[in-house]
């Protein structure tokens, strides 16, 4: 959604001019027991949005875990991990939505305190066999309460799109939400050291 307007804070005024995502799972019952679910590792929610209204030329969606040959926090966790890490993954290129065949994210930086990804890299592929590549850097991040046997953490995140080739910024820069998902399996698996310095 294209959100204008402005906010007040501490008596200063800042504009809003941006995209957001509407997010129709609040109201989705989460059981107490997660059953396999609690087997997942930190599930990371990316969707980025270049353009406005009949000038949005790509907005990609995707929901995904970082890839197992990146070393990530992860690791050692969990011995089990998804086939395919990612899912809900489309992009609309130009008008015409595409599926998604294959997801690439790699943190590259976690927060020391609320252990989510404060840096990171994503690269997608779709259908049609274009191929896209992102950096993107939390400029703000949050626990948020949601769900009783979830920890979540929101975050406005500056996404800058690279050449899908080259891998060198387009000159193209972006903002929305990145949001992250992790149960306790996790928090106790890096409760110790926190998560690891790259």
């Amino acid at each position: 959604m294209h959100v204008t307007g402005t906010c007040e804070l501490r008596g200063e005024r800042y504009p809003v001019d941006c995209h957001y995502v509407r997010d129709r799972s609040w109201n989705q019952v989460r059981t107490e027991d997660p059953g396999g679910a609690r087997k997942t590792p930190p599930l990371g929610w990316t969707p980025i949005c270049f353009g406005a209204g009949d000038d949005t030329d790509l907005a990609l969606n995707t929901t995904s875990i970082e890839a197992p040959d990146t070393d990530p926090a992860w690791t050692g966790i969990y011995d089990d991990v998804p086939q395919e890490p990612f899912f809900n993954s489309w992009v609309v290129r130009h008008g015409e939505p595409r599926k998604l065949v294959a997801v690439r994210r790699n943190v590259l930086r976690y927060h020391p305190v609320l252990l989510a990804a404060v840096e990171q890299e994503l690269e997608a592929t779709d259908e049609t066999g274009e191929h896209y590549r992102f950096h993107g850097e939390a400029i703000a991040q949050s626990p948020m309460h949601s769900w009783p046997n979830i920890a979540f953490r929101d975050s406005v995140y500056r996404w800058t799109e690279l050449d899908a080739g080259t891998g060198e910024p387009t000159g193209r820069v972006t903002h929305c939400t990145y949001q992250e998902v992790f149960y306790d399996e996790y928090l106790r698996g890096v409760k110790n050291g926190g998560v690891r310095e790259r």
